[in-house]
């Protein structure tokens, strides 16, 4: 008899202060089969104990999405196979941009400089060749009152987020 490897959902999402630069980037894995459990038994309060956060600094909206996307991947990548659900274009974009970015070395065709987030891009594709993962687009800040459960735990993990950043500013206030 041969066992199957369980796989596992990761969630991902980052909530920036663009004033100051600085944002945090939160992760919840859970196993795939939590992905059947019925939408309105996903708790908010269990969702914000599970979620690991990372604060960054001197970042960007598009830097957060893919930091953060490394940083829980890197995280959890040895938990494979592994499913990246995010609301960040960018990230979901990524793949389908890799062969164009990588045979122009990363030079924008317009400057002939060096693209915005190269070396961060570089980082992302050497993480997706040595870590199992798929990533798939979640459409954020839904109502998920009207979701499936994926979307209702993206709900709980952004507004997670967003409630970790309000307390280190005001971390920072004082």
């Amino acid at each position: 008899m041969q066992l199957q490897a369980m796989s596992w959902a990761l969630f991902t999402d980052g909530s920036l202060n663009p004033q100051r630069g600085i944002g945090i980037g939160i992760a919840l894995l859970v196993p795939e089969g939590f992905l059947e459990t019925e939408s309105k038994r996903i708790d908010s309060k269990d969702v914000a104990a599970r979620a690991q956060h990372r604060r960054f600094e001197d970042t960007s909206s598009t830097q957060l999405e893919v930091q953060t996307a490394i940083w829980a991947v890197e995280e959890f990548g040895a938990k494979s196979p592994l499913t990246l659900h995010t609301d960040s274009q960018n990230v979901v974009g990524l793949s389908g941009r890799r062969q164009r970015l990588e045979s122009t070395n990363y030079i924008s065709k317009q400057s002939g400089k060096p693209i915005r987030h190269a070396e961060l891009y570089r980082q992302y594709f050497a993480l997706t060749d040595r870590c199992e993962f798929t990533v798939r687009k979640v459409s954020g800040h839904s109502d998920y009152r009207y979701q499936d459960t994926v979307h209702r735990i993206f709900h709980y993990v952004d507004r997670e987020a967003r409630r970790l950043l309000k307390q280190w500013l005001r971390e920072l206030e004082r």
